[in-house]
Protein backbone atom coordinates (compact mmCIF):
# COMPACT_ATOMS: atom_id res chain seq x y z
CA UNK A 1 0.00 0.00 0.00
CA UNK A 2 1.48 3.37 -1.24
CA UNK A 3 1.74 6.00 1.68
CA UNK A 4 0.15 9.25 0.98
CA UNK A 5 1.22 13.04 2.14
CA UNK A 6 -0.74 15.73 1.34
CA UNK A 7 1.02 19.41 2.10
CA UNK A 8 -1.89 21.76 2.61
CA UNK A 9 -5.23 21.24 4.41
CA UNK A 10 -7.69 23.46 2.31
CA UNK A 11 -10.03 22.91 0.68
CA UNK A 12 -8.71 21.21 -2.19
CA UNK A 13 -5.99 19.24 0.65
CA UNK A 14 -9.02 18.15 2.72
CA UNK A 15 -11.02 16.64 -0.09
CA UNK A 16 -8.42 15.11 -1.56
CA UNK A 17 -7.12 13.17 1.83
CA UNK A 18 -10.92 13.01 2.48
CA UNK A 19 -11.76 10.73 -0.09
CA UNK A 20 -8.27 8.57 0.06
CA UNK A 21 -8.96 7.70 3.66
CA UNK A 22 -12.68 6.74 2.61
CA UNK A 23 -11.45 4.07 0.89
CA UNK A 24 -9.02 3.43 3.47
CA UNK A 25 -6.10 4.80 1.83
CA UNK A 26 -2.43 5.18 4.02
CA UNK A 27 -2.99 8.77 4.12
CA UNK A 28 -1.06 11.74 6.35
CA UNK A 29 -1.31 15.73 6.17
CA UNK A 30 0.93 18.45 7.31
CA UNK A 31 -0.54 22.03 8.72
CA UNK A 32 0.56 24.98 10.83
CA UNK A 33 -0.92 26.93 13.25
CA UNK A 34 -4.53 26.48 14.13
CA UNK A 35 -5.30 24.33 11.50
CA UNK A 36 -2.51 21.98 12.86
CA UNK A 37 -3.97 22.15 15.98
CA UNK A 38 -8.08 22.13 14.85
CA UNK A 39 -7.31 18.55 13.06
CA UNK A 40 -5.28 17.26 15.86
CA UNK A 41 -8.02 18.18 18.43
CA UNK A 42 -11.07 17.52 16.47
CA UNK A 43 -9.87 15.34 13.06
CA UNK A 44 -11.26 16.21 9.58
CA UNK A 45 -14.54 16.40 7.87
CA UNK A 46 -15.93 16.97 4.13
CA UNK A 47 -19.17 17.19 3.21
CA UNK A 48 -19.48 16.00 0.12
CA UNK A 49 -22.71 15.45 -3.03
CA UNK A 50 -21.42 11.74 -3.79
CA UNK A 51 -20.20 10.43 -0.35
CA UNK A 52 -22.16 12.44 2.13
CA UNK A 53 -20.09 13.10 4.79
CA UNK A 54 -17.31 12.26 5.54
CA UNK A 55 -15.44 12.32 8.95
CA UNK A 56 -12.24 11.32 10.16
CA UNK A 57 -11.59 11.63 13.84
CA UNK A 58 -7.53 10.50 14.06
CA UNK A 59 -6.08 11.47 11.76
CA UNK A 60 -2.08 11.24 10.58
CA UNK A 61 -1.08 14.92 11.13
CA UNK A 62 2.45 16.42 10.99
CA UNK A 63 3.92 19.98 11.84
CA UNK A 64 6.36 21.07 9.05
CA UNK A 65 9.28 20.55 11.59
CA UNK A 66 7.99 17.21 12.46
CA UNK A 67 8.58 15.81 9.21
CA UNK A 68 11.53 12.40 9.74
CA UNK A 69 9.98 10.06 6.94
CA UNK A 70 9.94 9.70 3.34
CA UNK A 71 6.34 9.00 1.79
CA UNK A 72 5.78 7.46 -1.90
CA UNK A 73 3.79 10.02 -2.96
CA UNK A 74 3.20 13.74 -2.18
CA UNK A 75 0.44 15.99 -3.34
CA UNK A 76 1.24 19.38 -2.92
CA UNK A 77 -2.18 21.22 -2.46
CA UNK A 78 -1.30 24.92 -1.36
CA UNK A 79 -2.00 28.25 -2.94
CA UNK A 80 0.43 29.38 -5.79
CA UNK A 81 1.73 32.06 -3.52
CA UNK A 82 2.63 29.64 -0.92
CA UNK A 83 4.64 26.84 -3.22
CA UNK A 84 7.91 27.95 -2.15
CA UNK A 85 7.13 28.06 1.01
CA UNK A 86 6.59 23.97 1.02
CA UNK A 87 10.27 23.14 -0.71
CA UNK A 88 11.36 22.40 3.11
CA UNK A 89 9.19 20.44 4.11
CA UNK A 90 8.68 18.16 0.36
CA UNK A 91 12.87 17.63 0.78
CA UNK A 92 12.50 15.96 3.79
CA UNK A 93 9.40 13.79 3.53
CA UNK A 94 11.09 12.30 0.19
CA UNK A 95 13.84 10.01 -0.75
CA UNK A 96 14.59 9.30 -4.26
CA UNK A 97 11.80 7.01 -4.77
CA UNK A 98 8.88 9.86 -3.62
CA UNK A 99 6.83 10.77 -6.79
CA UNK A 100 5.84 14.61 -6.11
CA UNK A 101 2.45 15.75 -7.76
CA UNK A 102 1.59 19.59 -7.62
CA UNK A 103 -1.95 20.18 -7.78
CA UNK A 104 -1.38 23.96 -7.99
CA UNK A 105 -4.00 26.54 -10.02
CA UNK A 106 -1.06 28.27 -12.34
CA UNK A 107 0.74 27.01 -15.37
CA UNK A 108 4.37 26.17 -14.51
CA UNK A 109 4.24 25.61 -10.84
CA UNK A 110 5.64 22.13 -11.22
CA UNK A 111 8.88 23.27 -12.99
CA UNK A 112 9.74 26.00 -10.54
CA UNK A 113 9.02 23.18 -7.83
CA UNK A 114 11.53 21.03 -9.81
CA UNK A 115 14.19 23.22 -10.03
CA UNK A 116 14.11 23.65 -6.13
CA UNK A 117 14.48 20.09 -5.82
CA UNK A 118 16.87 18.31 -8.62
CA UNK A 119 16.64 15.13 -6.84
CA UNK A 120 13.21 14.65 -6.07
CA UNK A 121 10.88 13.40 -8.92
CA UNK A 122 7.98 16.47 -9.57
CA UNK A 123 5.18 15.54 -11.89
CA UNK A 124 2.80 17.92 -13.46
CA UNK A 125 -1.02 18.06 -11.88
CA UNK A 126 -3.88 19.87 -11.87
CA UNK A 127 -7.08 19.06 -10.04
CA UNK A 128 -10.60 20.21 -10.59
CA UNK A 129 -12.99 20.45 -7.99
CA UNK A 130 -15.40 23.09 -6.30
CA UNK A 131 -15.04 23.26 -2.51
CA UNK A 132 -15.26 26.05 -0.03
CA UNK A 133 -13.06 25.93 3.20
CA UNK A 134 -15.72 26.35 5.99
CA UNK A 135 -13.94 26.28 8.89
CA UNK A 136 -9.91 24.94 9.82
CA UNK A 137 -10.39 21.03 9.19
CA UNK A 138 -13.80 20.95 7.68
CA UNK A 139 -14.96 21.61 4.27
CA UNK A 140 -17.77 21.23 1.54
CA UNK A 141 -17.47 19.96 -1.73
CA UNK A 142 -20.04 21.26 -4.78
CA UNK A 143 -21.27 19.33 -7.32
CA UNK A 144 -20.30 15.46 -8.19
CA UNK A 145 -16.72 16.44 -9.98
CA UNK A 146 -13.43 15.61 -8.64
CA UNK A 147 -10.98 15.41 -11.46
CA UNK A 148 -7.38 14.46 -10.94
CA UNK A 149 -4.73 15.06 -14.15
CA UNK A 150 -0.82 13.98 -13.60
CA UNK A 151 1.38 12.59 -15.60
CA UNK A 152 5.51 13.16 -16.43
CA UNK A 153 6.97 16.28 -18.48
CA UNK A 154 9.33 14.58 -20.78
CA UNK A 155 11.01 11.49 -21.01
CA UNK A 156 9.34 8.95 -18.98
CA UNK A 157 11.43 8.19 -15.60
CA UNK A 158 9.28 6.84 -13.77
CA UNK A 159 7.28 3.31 -14.27
CA UNK A 160 4.33 3.15 -15.63
CA UNK A 161 2.76 0.17 -13.34
CA UNK A 162 3.97 2.83 -10.28
CA UNK A 163 1.69 5.86 -11.96
CA UNK A 164 -0.78 3.77 -12.59
CA UNK A 165 -0.47 2.37 -8.81
CA UNK A 166 -1.81 6.08 -8.03
CA UNK A 167 -4.76 5.97 -10.55
CA UNK A 168 -5.94 3.07 -9.38
CA UNK A 169 -5.71 4.37 -6.02
CA UNK A 170 -7.50 7.73 -7.10
CA UNK A 171 -9.72 5.90 -8.95
CA UNK A 172 -10.65 3.58 -5.93
CA UNK A 173 -11.25 6.60 -3.46
CA UNK A 174 -14.10 8.15 -5.99
CA UNK A 175 -11.76 10.46 -7.81
CA UNK A 176 -11.94 10.88 -11.65
CA UNK A 177 -8.16 10.28 -11.91
CA UNK A 178 -6.26 10.13 -15.52
CA UNK A 179 -2.56 9.70 -16.51
CA UNK A 180 -2.29 12.06 -19.39
CA UNK A 181 -0.24 11.22 -22.13
CA UNK A 182 0.07 15.17 -23.13
CA UNK A 183 0.42 16.52 -19.50
CA UNK A 184 1.66 20.14 -20.86
CA UNK A 185 -1.43 20.49 -22.73
CA UNK A 186 -4.06 19.12 -19.96
CA UNK A 187 -2.23 21.54 -17.90
CA UNK A 188 -2.54 24.29 -19.69
CA UNK A 189 -6.47 23.71 -20.40
CA UNK A 190 -6.69 23.40 -16.81
CA UNK A 191 -4.59 26.28 -16.06
CA UNK A 192 -6.67 28.67 -19.27
CA UNK A 193 -10.09 27.66 -17.45
CA UNK A 194 -8.90 28.82 -13.86
CA UNK A 195 -7.75 31.64 -15.16
CA UNK A 196 -10.97 33.21 -17.28
CA UNK A 197 -12.89 31.69 -14.48
CA UNK A 198 -11.57 33.30 -11.30
CA UNK A 199 -10.67 36.62 -13.37
CA UNK A 200 -14.12 37.42 -14.79
CA UNK A 201 -15.71 36.49 -11.41
CA UNK A 202 -13.80 38.84 -9.34
CA UNK A 203 -13.68 41.63 -11.84
CA UNK A 204 -17.21 41.90 -11.46
CA UNK A 205 -17.61 40.57 -7.98
CA UNK A 206 -20.26 37.50 -9.85
CA UNK A 207 -21.21 33.80 -8.94
CA UNK A 208 -20.72 31.10 -11.67
CA UNK A 209 -24.37 31.44 -12.76
CA UNK A 210 -23.94 35.36 -14.37
CA UNK A 211 -20.90 33.68 -16.69
CA UNK A 212 -23.44 30.47 -17.75
CA UNK A 213 -26.14 32.96 -18.24
CA UNK A 214 -26.47 33.06 -22.38
CA UNK A 215 -25.71 36.36 -23.68
CA UNK A 216 -24.52 37.76 -20.48
CA UNK A 217 -21.55 40.40 -20.68
CA UNK A 218 -19.74 37.78 -18.07
CA UNK A 219 -20.54 35.14 -20.45
CA UNK A 220 -18.64 36.88 -23.23
CA UNK A 221 -15.52 37.62 -21.55
CA UNK A 222 -14.91 34.46 -20.27
CA UNK A 223 -15.09 33.34 -23.86
CA UNK A 224 -12.74 36.29 -24.87
CA UNK A 225 -10.25 35.22 -21.97
CA UNK A 226 -10.08 31.93 -23.07
CA UNK A 227 -9.51 33.04 -26.81
CA UNK A 228 -6.82 34.71 -25.48
CA UNK A 229 -5.61 31.44 -23.70
CA UNK A 230 -5.89 29.57 -26.85
CA UNK A 231 -3.78 31.82 -28.88
CA UNK A 232 -0.77 32.15 -26.06
CA UNK A 233 -1.00 28.44 -25.70
CA UNK A 234 -0.24 28.28 -30.09
CA UNK A 235 2.95 30.74 -29.30
CA UNK A 236 3.95 28.22 -26.44
CA UNK A 237 3.35 25.74 -28.34
CA UNK A 238 0.44 23.74 -26.65
CA UNK A 239 -2.65 22.90 -28.97
CA UNK A 240 -5.25 23.05 -27.20
CA UNK A 241 -7.74 21.66 -29.81
CA UNK A 242 -10.19 23.62 -32.07
CA UNK A 243 -13.01 22.77 -29.58
CA UNK A 244 -11.58 24.09 -26.52
CA UNK A 245 -13.75 27.29 -26.08
CA UNK A 246 -17.05 24.72 -26.30
CA UNK A 247 -15.27 22.48 -24.09
CA UNK A 248 -14.55 24.93 -21.56
CA UNK A 249 -17.77 26.29 -21.91
CA UNK A 250 -19.24 22.81 -21.06
CA UNK A 251 -16.81 22.60 -18.15
CA UNK A 252 -18.45 26.00 -16.83
CA UNK A 253 -22.00 24.36 -17.26
CA UNK A 254 -20.83 21.63 -14.64
CA UNK A 255 -19.88 24.36 -12.03
CA UNK A 256 -22.56 24.56 -9.15
CA UNK A 257 -24.90 28.43 -10.15
CA UNK A 258 -24.19 29.37 -6.56
CA UNK A 259 -20.65 29.37 -6.40
CA UNK A 260 -17.47 31.35 -6.12
CA UNK A 261 -13.53 30.92 -7.36
CA UNK A 262 -10.98 30.93 -4.38
CA UNK A 263 -9.68 33.84 -5.88
CA UNK A 264 -12.33 35.78 -5.65
CA UNK A 265 -13.12 35.02 -2.59
CA UNK A 266 -10.18 35.86 -0.91
CA UNK A 267 -9.82 38.76 -2.72
CA UNK A 268 -13.40 39.94 -0.78
CA UNK A 269 -12.31 38.88 2.62
CA UNK A 270 -8.54 40.89 2.12
CA UNK A 271 -6.54 37.84 1.99
CA UNK A 272 -3.19 36.75 0.34
CA UNK A 273 -4.58 35.51 -3.39
CA UNK A 274 -3.54 34.03 -6.62
CA UNK A 275 -4.11 37.37 -8.98
CA UNK A 276 -0.96 37.62 -9.79
CA UNK A 277 -0.67 33.86 -11.54
CA UNK A 278 -4.02 33.87 -12.85
CA UNK A 279 -4.49 37.31 -14.16
CA UNK A 280 -1.36 39.43 -14.23
CA UNK A 281 0.79 36.26 -15.60
CA UNK A 282 -1.14 35.58 -18.82
CA UNK A 283 -0.30 39.37 -19.47
CA UNK A 284 3.16 38.88 -19.13
CA UNK A 285 3.63 35.66 -21.08
CA UNK A 286 1.63 37.65 -24.05
CA UNK A 287 4.31 40.51 -23.67
CA UNK A 288 7.06 37.70 -23.85
CA UNK A 289 5.49 35.72 -26.63
CA UNK A 290 4.00 38.91 -28.39
CA UNK A 291 0.41 37.81 -28.08
CA UNK A 292 -2.50 39.81 -27.60
CA UNK A 293 -4.43 39.94 -24.85
CA UNK A 294 -6.41 42.88 -24.66
CA UNK A 295 -9.58 41.36 -22.46
CA UNK A 296 -6.99 40.39 -19.81
CA UNK A 297 -4.99 43.55 -20.30
CA UNK A 298 -8.31 45.58 -19.14
CA UNK A 299 -8.97 43.62 -15.96
CA UNK A 300 -5.42 43.73 -14.90
CA UNK A 301 -5.36 47.55 -15.20
CA UNK A 302 -8.14 47.92 -12.46
CA UNK A 303 -5.72 46.01 -10.10
CA UNK A 304 -3.16 46.29 -8.42
CA UNK A 305 -1.94 42.95 -5.97
CA UNK A 306 -4.62 41.86 -3.82
CA UNK A 307 -7.59 44.48 -4.26
CA UNK A 308 -10.67 44.59 -5.59
CA UNK A 309 -12.25 46.76 -8.16
CA UNK A 310 -14.01 49.90 -6.73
Amino acid sequence: MLNYLVIGAGSTGLALGAYLLSSDKNVSFVARGETLKKIRNDGIILDSNEKGMLAFKDVNIYAPEEINRSFDVIFVCVKYYSLMSVIDIVSRASDGNTIVIPLVNVYGASEELQAKLPNTCVLDGCMFVVSDLLEAGKAKLYGDTFNIIYGERGPQLVELEHLEEIKNDLQDAGINAKLSENIRSDIFKDYSFNCAYATVGAFHDVKAEAMQRIGSLERSEFSDLILEMISLGKALEIDLGQNFLNESLEMLKSIPAETTASMQKDIAEGKDNEMDGLTFRPVRLGKVFDVDMPVFEKIAKYYGCGRRKD
